[in-house]
């Protein structure tokens, strides 16, 4: 008795999954299956035709994207079965750009951090506003300061957040 086998392969991309990763490393998996057998599955991730292969279950891998640049990238995977059948899907992922931020945008729809509401964000820092401080004329925001990182006669506090200058004495007795 002889079979043919006319049934292709089936093929799902679990991982990634659209998510936004902040390391290099991108989980790579799929479910594959056929009523005779899987021969191989592809992986292929905007490599110019440099793809992952896998010829056992399970059909995972980990891709290292630090060769892409950040932003959205696309990923297809492809199964062959024992005839040659082949079946494919396809999915994206993003590498977030949050490397030196505290704030602002991480380049895949999704923000690197949030400033205090009394701080805004300017070129990836929060940056204290000294409309927004808190209390009354004796708070005061102090930015250059907190870019040098010093307590002097000028400078009360050093992390660019409102600062209550009748609190002056007592910092300047700590340092």
């Amino acid at each position: 008795q002889v079979t043919i086998d006319r049934t292709p392969p089936t093929v799902t991309l679990l991982e990634p999954d659209g998510g936004t990763y902040a390391t290099n490393l991108v989980p790579l998996k799929a479910e594959a299956s056929d009523n005779f057998g899987i021969v191989e599955v592809r992986f292929d991730v905007e490599t110019d035709g440099d793809v992952l292969a896998i010829s056992a279950a399970p059909w995972e891998t980990t891709f290292d994207a630090s060769g892409l640049e950040n932003g959205f990238h696309s990923v297809s995977v492809m199964v062959t079965d024992h005839v040659g059948m082949t079946a494919a899907d396809s999915g994206s992922f993003c590498l977030s750009d949050c490397e030196d931020k505290v704030c602002g945008d991480d380049g895949c729809g999704g923000k690197c951090g949030l400033c205090t509401s009394y701080e805004s964000c300017s070129g990836g820092e929060c940056i204290a506003d000294a409309d927004d401080c808190p209390g009354t004329d004796d708070w005061e925001c102090d930015a250059i300061c907190a870019a040098n990182g010093t307590f002097d006669a000028d400078c009360f506090k050093a992390d660019a957040e409102c600062v209550d200058f009748e609190s002056q004495a007592i910092l300047e007795a700590w340092f």
